[in-house]
């Protein structure tokens, strides 16, 4: 597994844009584009390459560009509290399953599906809710942890923009992350990438609780 090591600034508070703005569906995918999509969700394919014919519960899932990710016969379900989100999910992804509540405190019975992937959400949380975010998705997930967050690196140019367009306010480093994480999971993967902002992508299993 690759050493990660990365610089304790943290971003700026102020945000460039109205959060009504930010926060339109529309405008959400259209960040989404602008920040690489199509470029970080290449790592995230290749993670989710053995859930074929499982359950996987994308946490966070906005308007579910994660569901054309995984492979055939794997069944999808959407979680999002953003109903607006939720309702453009499901004019993308008919036949996904949806469900609006929150990620730390998921509306579903101990080991209710096989894989989890939760991408891009741990910089939207203050610290007292990562352990509770890391506690349920152990709780719910059976078998695979997929896990991507972006990191803040102090940033310039279109890095900088991008955090000012990005309503998360929490970026942390990628050692912080996996500090975390492991508290609940035995972490198997650790992947460090970057398309205009830098990447931590991990795939762990829940351990026993």
């Amino acid at each position: 597994m690759s050493t990660i090591a990365i610089g304790p600034a943290l971003p700026p508070s102020g945000k460039m844009f109205p959060m009504a703005l930010s926060e339109n569906p529309v405008v959400y995918d259209a960040v989404q584009v602008l920040a690489g999509r199509h470029l970080s969700h290449r790592p995230i394919r290749r993670a989710m390459a053995g859930a074929g014919g499982r359950t996987v519960l994308d946490v966070g899932a906005g308007t579910g560009s994660i569901a054309r990710l995984l492979p055939p016969g794997a069944s999808y379900w959407a979680l999002d509290n953003d109903p607006a989100k939720l309702e453009r999910l499901a004019a993308k992804v008919p036949h996904a399953r949806r469900m609006q509540c929150s990620a730390l405190d998921i509306d579903l019975p101990d080991k209710a599906v096989d894989w989890t992937v939760c991408v891009a959400l741990a910089h939207h949380l203050a610290d007292d809710e990562l352990p509770l975010l890391f506690g349920e998705l152990a709780r719910v997930t059976r078998d695979h942890l997929v896990f991507l967050d972006p990191l803040w690196t102090g940033g310039h140019g279109i890095a900088r923009l991008l955090w000012h367009l990005d309503r998360g306010s929490h970026p942390r480093r990628a050692d912080d992350l996996l500090g975390e994480l492991r508290r609940r999971f035995a972490v198997e993967r650790v992947e460090r990438f970057r398309v205009l902002h830098s990447y931590v992508l991990c795939e762990a299993r829940p351990k026993s609780q």
